[in-house]
């Protein structure tokens, strides 16, 4: 017959050991990146930007609001940065 402090203390460890394995998925759940990432505000103005400079269907005033509207993004979302401002320089056109 087993000795009742020896169940005791084995079910202790058991709910130690559970206890630790959930707290590690859980940080481990909490601490890895999601499959679905979202595009920022400033990524999605300066990719409408660059594919409206590129796409040779639209007109020339179509070419500048999607400019302006990039640009006032940008400003708006983002501090002022060198960055932001030099994003014009690699467009198609």
């Amino acid at each position: 017959m087993e000795h009742p402090l020896r169940f005791t203390r084995m079910a202790r460890y058991t709910t130690i050991s559970f206890m630790v394995i959930a707290i590690l998925l859980s940080i481990v759940a909490v601490t890895l990146p999601t499959q679905a990432k979202t595009q920022s505000v400033t990524e999605a103005a300066i990719t409408n930007y660059v594919s409206a400079q590129t796409d040779e269907a639209l007109s020339d005033e179509d070419k500048i609001k999607a400019a302006i509207d990039a640009y006032f993004t940008l400003s708006i979302r983002k501090p002022k940065t060198s960055s932001s401002t030099r994003f014009f320089c690699f467009g198609g056109g």
